[in-house]
């Protein structure tokens, strides 16, 4: 073979080469905007896949055993009330300053957003400073 040869089969191996790199990025650009304007699909992937003490993220059980008594800060705590049952997570906590559960205070409504990605209600930190405001 001489050289013309050789320089054009390299040529064309480098050609397919560049081309299926080119069809893998174009893919893979394509599919990172096809998930980026449907999350749905990828929440509900990872709604499927998620599990917290071993039950679904999106249960219609309480995720954590329910509470009824003071916490370490003094608070009151009741949790895991079902307040409905159309829908999965359908609990609320209900924190109170001290164990006077009759006393007349401010009310604080706290709802926890979360995006379905990370966090829970529990994880409520700036609430242990609400005591100090009532």
């Amino acid at each position: 073979m001489d050289d013309s040869k050789k320089i054009k089969k390299k040529h064309k191996v480098i050609k397919i080469l560049m081309t299926v790199i080119a069809v893998i990025a174009i893919i893979i650009v394509g599919g990172a905007i096809y998930f980026a304007t449907h999350t749905q699909i990828v929440i509900d992937i990872i709604q499927k896949g998620a599990m917290v003490n071993g039950k679904p993220l999106n249960s219609y059980e309480p995720l954590y055993d329910p509470v009824n008594g003071e916490k370490e800060n003094g608070q009151y705590l009741i949790s895991e009330i079902n307040y409905g049952s159309d829908y999965p997570n359908s609990f609320l906590d209900i924190t109170y300053p001290n164990d006077d559960l009759e006393a007349d205070r401010p009310t604080l409504f706290y709802f926890h957003g979360g995006g379905f990605l990370q966090g829970a209600r529990t994880w409520v930190i700036h609430l242990q400073s609400a005591k100090q405001h009532i």
